[in-house]
């Protein structure tokens, strides 16, 4: 059994989509042990919020991910109405769910970046 080193990896990383930091635990240059530090991902976004206005942060949203950017959009905007107690049209709520089930939708890039990332 060789010595056990601990190598950090991220918070940026040329193979990574998205910022993430794990420490890595290498036994004879072995990957044997990945630990995440989760809730990492910071992009100063809580303190642009501060300076913007509800309306404004719709265009903050849709740019926290590049792949899934309408889901951020969308999630925000149905927080934001379900707290002020706003219904949307009919006509919104058919058109939110085509996009959501859309085959094109980033939900199945998600699962399968972050399967490439655990199961690896």
């Amino acid at each position: 059994m060789g010595e056990r080193t601990r190598v950090p990896f991220g918070p940026q990383h040329p193979v990574l989509p998205e910022p993430i930091h794990l420490d890595l635990v290498l036994e004879d240059e072995v990957v044997v042990e990945a630990i995440p530090s989760i809730g990492f991902i910071h992009r100063g976004l809580e303190k642009l919020v501060e300076k913007k206005d509800f309306q404004d942060y719709v265009y903050v949203a849709e740019r926290i991910c590049g792949i899934c950017s309408f889901m951020h959009g969308m999630g925000y905007c149905m927080s934001v109405e379900q707290a002020l107690n706003i219904q949307i049209p009919e006509r919104a709520d058919y058109l939110r769910t085509i996009w959501r089930l859309h085959p094109v939708s980033p939900v199945p890039y998600r699962f399968a970046n972050w399967a490439s990332i655990v199961f690896a």
